[in-house]
């Protein structure tokens, strides 16, 4: 908000501008301002690149007119003059038209000697400044008070200050001064003297006075206003002028709510609940004034795994992270094969699998694939092959096969072929007790058929089918540095600062180029920004509200 030093004159602190019933000799005026905040700031940032420039002048004028100043006659001779308080009398003029002498006065006995004596209407050489003194005509001529028709004093600023404060609130909040000089201020003439520059000082005070009274609102439960007025206090102890050559001030509004949002519910974080056995997704919108010009803008979102890491769980080349198998019963598996049928709950895009199994002996080598179904039994050829050699016999594991290409799969039944090439182990049973439609298969390779098995007591095979990470398999030796959830505003990936579980977005960009792209705003002139979140391995995400700042 700049404001022009030459389109006004300067503020003029003179004998109306004193403030009734202060403590001490108060002289004030106002430089009225006001800031815009849409009705939904949360906060304001006022920057330090905010200007302030001026300068505390001193003030000339007549004191015969003020209520505060006293000329009596004392006798014919005499005229006895008593101010306020100590002014540099600086002309006096008289209707008697002679020189005029001006006396000290020590107690009610006027000194007989002038101090200084003045050409009639002429400036007072040399400098003669009291509260109380007598005025005489040299020529020892009467003199009277209805003859005085000037008497002219200087006034300098007395220990001058600035403060900002805000108007039209009831009961007036409490001022934030941020500049006060020290004594009186001009009387040796320097062209510097009075000059002030507080531009930061200024931001600081004045976001220290919005922001309490915006808070105050927040707690009263009451709504905040459009725009908010407030004024730059000028003060001093003793009449002056203030010269403003320069005020511009920068803030922003800070939101940290979702915009669009009635009530408590802006406040409220946004709990995503994600599928942890393959990629899923989930939306949210940013809302933001259309008219908003965006100076930061940021989300934060802290995530939930699937199994927290644990040095007793077993890591898979994918990024999944599994609890140790807790079954101990299972399907024997030799050099003979055993399949289970396998639908998937949803469409996905399978990169690997993984299944539980005790090993039986130490020269362990498995051999896992993914089959098709044909007429209900295995067919196809081996997607994937790994070999796990080595492992300390009885002691149960979780074995993964990366597939050498992401293979999509439908909701249609497949077989996951399970066989040792050296060796035995057990296949792991499940956890769930609750009987499913289970369908297991064992090879008998010397007729080259699959046999249905009976799966007696077991509800089914320990097993994972998994999903791609999202940007690749992840560094497993810095597991912070590899994101499990990635955003996309518009359509535009979002950078993310990792910290733990706590995912920190920079909507900047993003949220400032689809300003730009002209979006239709609603009623209310809000435009809402599309957020799309893909997770891999994830229970849920709590996202907190964006905090966004922008001008308007």
């Amino acid at each position: 908000m700049p404001v022009s030093p030459n389109a006004a004159p300067p503020l003029i602190l003179g004998p109306d501008q004193q403030v009734p019933g202060a403590p001490v000799e108060l002289y004030r005026q106002t430089i009225p301002f006001v800031l815009q905040t849409a009705g939904i700031a949360e906060e304001i940032e006022v920057d330090a690149a905010s200007a302030l420039a001026g300068q505390f002048l001193a003030h000339v004028f007549d004191v015969r007119p003020l209520s505060s100043t006293s000329l009596q006659a004392q006798g014919d001779k005499t005229v006895l003059v008593t101010l306020l308080a100590p002014r540099r009398i600086r002309k006096v003029k008289t209707s008697a038209g002679a020189q005029i002498g001006l006396h000290r006065v020590d107690v009610d006995k006027v000194v007989e000697e002038a101090t200084v004596t003045l050409a009639n209407n002429s400036a007072v050489t040399p400098t003669f400044a009291d509260a109380r003194f007598a005025l005489r005509r040299s020529d020892g001529g009467n003199l009277s008070p209805a003859q005085v028709d000037l008497l002219e004093v200087t006034s300098f600023p007395s220990s001058p200050r600035l403060g900002v404060t805000l108007s039209g609130i009831t009961p007036a909040p409490e001022p934030v001064y941020f500049w006060q000089g020290s004594g009186e201020i001009g009387q040796g003439g320097e062209p510097a003297d009075g000059q002030i520059a507080g531009g930061a000082a200024l931001a600081d005070a004045l976001a220290r006075l919005l922001n309490r009274h915006l808070a105050a609102l927040r707690d009263a439960g009451q709504p905040i206003p459009a725009q908010v007025e407030a004024a730059l206090l000028v003060e001093s102890s003793a009449p002056c002028r203030f010269q403003l050559q320069t005020l511009t001030l920068v803030y922003r509004v800070v939101t940290a709510s979702w915009l669009g949002l009635v009530g408590a519910a802006a406040q409220e974080k946004q709990v995503l609940r994600f599928s942890d056995q393959h990629l899923d997704s989930a939306t949210l919108s940013v809302a933001l004034p259309a008219a908003a010009s965006l100076q930061s803008a940021a989300l934060r979102a802290v995530i939930s795994r699937a199994a927290p890491p644990s040095t007793a769980g077993q890591a898979n080349g994918t990024g999944d992270i599994f609890p140790p198998p807790a079954q101990t019963a299972g399907f024997y598996v030799d050099h003979r094969a055993v399949a289970l049928a396998v639908t998937p709950p949803a469409a996905l895009t399978a990169s690997g699998v993984a299944v539980a199994v005790l090993p039986l002996s130490p020269d362990l080598a498995l051999q896992l694939a993914l089959h098709a179904d044909a007429a209900g039994a295995p067919a196809g050829v081996e997607l994937a092959t790994v070999t796990v050699g080595g492992e300390p016999a009885g002691q149960a594991r979780w074995v993964t096969a990366q597939l050498p290409a992401r293979l999509p799969l439908s909701r249609q039944r497949v077989w996951l072929v399970l066989r040792a090439q050296t060796g035995a182990c057990i296949w792991l049973a499940t956890g769930d007790t609750t009987p499913e439609d289970v369908a297991i298969s064992r090879q008998d390779e010397a007729r080259g058929l699959w046999l249905s098995q009976p799966r007696g007591v077991l509800p089914g095979l320990a097993y994972r089918l998994l999903s791609p990470a999202l940007a690749g398999p992840p560094d497993l030796s810095t597991p912070a540095a590899q994101p499990s959830l990635s955003v996309s505003l518009a359509g535009t990936p979002l950078v993310a600062g990792i910290e733990g579980d706590t995912h920190t977005f920079d909507l900047m960009p993003a949220l400032a180029a689809y300003l730009q792209s002209g979006p239709a705003p609603d009623l209310a002139g809000l435009v809402y920004a599309p957020l799309a979140f893909r997770a891999f391995g994830l229970r849920q995400a709590t996202v907190y509200p964006p905090r966004l700042a922008f001008s308007l």
